[in-house]
């Protein structure tokens, strides 16, 4: 499965920290999309009104946000969620085995 640079990473602030969202078909994937009007469509149609969406745009980018979200507990990313449906899951081995 491809994976298109860049994509977003949507987070909302929990306190003080701002932690990736979850679509709830997909516990433990961050949900990521292929662009930020699909992200903002994702979010209000759960009657979201505030979030920030974490632009990933290279290789280098990913590293780091891997790090990051391994740390929280997440196993990898859901590309492209809908509200009913869930996306393509890929564990954060699968996206770092890319080439």
């Amino acid at each position: 499965m491809p994976v298109n640079f860049p994509f977003w990473i949507v987070t909302q602030w929990r306190g003080m920290f701002s932690q990736p969202v979850e679509p709830d078909q997909t516990p433990g994937f961050a949900a990521a999309f292929s662009s930020a009007e699909k992200a903002a469509t994702f979010m209000t149609e759960r009657g979201e009104t505030q979030w920030e969406n974490r632009l990933v745009h290279g290789r280098a980018t990913l590293a780091s946000l891997v790090a990051d979200l391994r740390k929280m507990g997440l196993k990898g990313v859901c590309l492209d969620p809908t509200r009913s449906e869930g996306g393509e899951t890929m564990t954060f081995d699968q996206l770092e085995g890319l080439s």
